[in-house]
């Protein structure tokens, strides 16, 4: 860990950090609940995160870090400070020197964008953002309201860039950049592209890496970025990448985009079926603000999904979440052939039908189901 077996300061030292101190100060006034990373650190952590969020915007070539007892690897904040800070895309990775004898770090950015470069950039994603903001303000009273308008602005105008590691500008993907001007980005690009809107209209918001995979192989191979937001003083999970999806269109060949909230507001049990975090994060325990719950579209039982279904059936689209641990337990009211067969999916079909039998409809659908959450999302072919 470094800083173990630190000397005590001599006089140059001490003068050295008193400097660093004071000049950062105003800098600690401006941390506030935008920065959830900052906030977990000790008091000599947030000193050298400060010094680094300094030297990122005044585009320093050199930025110098004095090593304490007990810091975390500077590695480790230095990419905090990334998370926290979307802000930041003009830089990516940094080399690094270092001087056991006076115990300090020099970091060396790799700026991607000259100063010029990235005050055009973020001239030219203002207008883009501003559009967002000044439409998710008219959802002010209702903070749900306002953060689905900013989950649904993100899914349903910036695209999964599958093609972003086979080209140069590869790290546009992982940054606002690809989200806000390319409109194609990777989970990470996404999930910060999140944040800052969240952070734009008040709404606490924490970009969270770690892995995720449908298979529940949590590997190198499946490392990802969500979110966490902060609604009505309850955290809850939102992975915005994850709610998008291609389906086979009414032609049978052509894919069609949707989106869905399947990912929408979860609890940390709901999110641990096929996500995992590297970082220790808020829990998340309430439910109220979930989409299903939120909207009526949660099934307790079968007559509930009758009703869901029947509520939706002259939309586009029917979205239906079934709780899969009271299912496991078996449903009140659910048909006994589907507890035994232990499929949801054809249960929620048979009500789909049974729907339409009573409304004498005949429509067809595409659909999407994900047996981990209990959630299905069907669209009229």
């Amino acid at each position: 860990m470094y800083g173990e077996g630190i000397k005590t300061d001599d006089e140059d030292e001490r003068i050295n950090r008193s400097y660093q101190r004071g000049v950062l100060e105003k800098a600690r006034q401006k941390m506030d609940g935008q920065s959830y990373y900052y906030q977990q650190m000790n008091e000599n952590e947030q000193l050298a995160y400060r010094i680094i969020c300094d030297g990122l915007h005044r585009h320093q070539s050199a930025i110098r870090v004095l090593l304490y007892p007990g810091m975390k690897s500077v590695s480790d904040i230095y990419y905090k400070v990334l998370y926290d800070h979307p802000v930041f895309f003009y830089v990516n990775q940094y080399n690094v020197s270092h001087s056991h004898q006076n115990c300090e770090l020099t970091l060396y950015p790799e700026y991607l964008y000259s100063g010029n470069e990235a005050k055009t950039m973020i001239a030219e994603m203002h207008n883009t953002v501003d559009k967002v903001l000044y439409k998710a303000l008219e959802y002010r009273e209702d903070p749900f309201k306002m953060e689905m308008f900013l989950h649904n602005s993100v899914v349903k105008s910036v695209a999964y860039d599958y093609e972003s590691l086979k080209i140069k500008n590869y790290h546009r993907a992982h940054s606002i950049v690809g989200a806000f001007l390319d409109k194609k980005a990777v989970c990470e690009g996404i999930a910060k592209a999140f944040k800052l809107l969240c952070d734009s209209v008040g709404l606490p918001c924490i970009v969270v890496v770690g892995y995720a995979d449908n298979k529940g192989e949590f590997t190198e191979n499946t490392l990802h970025a969500w979110n966490l937001v902060k609604v009505c003083g309850q955290w809850y999970h939102v992975d915005p990448t994850w709610d998008v999806m291609d389906l086979t269109g009414s032609d049978g060949v052509h894919k069609e985009r949707h989106f869905k909230f399947d990912y929408f507001n979860l609890t940390t049990a709901d999110i641990s079926v096929d996500h995992r975090p590297k970082d220790m994060i808020p829990s998340c325990t309430a439910h109220k603000d979930n989409y299903f719950c939120r909207t009526g579209k949660y099934a307790e039982d079968y007559e509930d999904m009758l009703r869901i279904i029947d509520q939706q059936i002259d939309s586009d689209r029917i979205r239906i979440r079934i709780d899969c641990q009271k299912r496991a337990a078996g449903l009140k009211g659910l048909k006994q052939k589907y507890l035994l067969s232990g499929d949801p999916k054809k249960l929620i079909l048979d009500a789909l039908q049974e729907v339409q039998r009573n409304r004498k409809l005949f429509y067809r659908y595409s659909y999407y189901f994900n047996e981990r959450l209990g959630t299905m999302n069907l669209y009229k072919m």
